[in-house]
């Protein structure tokens, strides 16, 4: 789990926040009663883009992570092959050596 903005994130994270911020949704119009319904479905819509932005935000975040992630094991991959062949280069060669000896 890595910290992000002071929020352990794991992959149940954007169901959390979801579920967040549509709980957050229905006590905010539970306690703006008192508004008449043009001005609850005004306030109600701005809730859910609210809602949609942060979770667009973090399935950005989420894609970026994967893709830095790609790029790692990518270099990774990319790190591991050459060390392999220059330790078989060089095992290749010890043996040829060797063997002329």
């Amino acid at each position: 789990m890595k910290k992000f903005m002071n929020i352990e994130l794991n992959r149940n994270d954007l169901w959390h926040l979801i579920l967040k911020i549509m709980l957050f949704i229905q006590k905010q119009i539970i306690e703006d009663e008192y508004l008449n319904f043009t001005e609850m479905q005004l306030h109600f819509s701005s809730k859910i883009r609210y809602f949609w932005q942060l979770y667009i935000w973090q399935i950005l975040i989420l894609k970026q992570k994967l893709k830095r992630m790609r790029v790692m094991i990518t270099l990774l991959k990319w790190l591991v092959k050459h060390i392999l062949l220059n330790h078989q280069r060089r095992s290749w060669q010890e043996k040829n050596y060797n063997r002329e000896s």
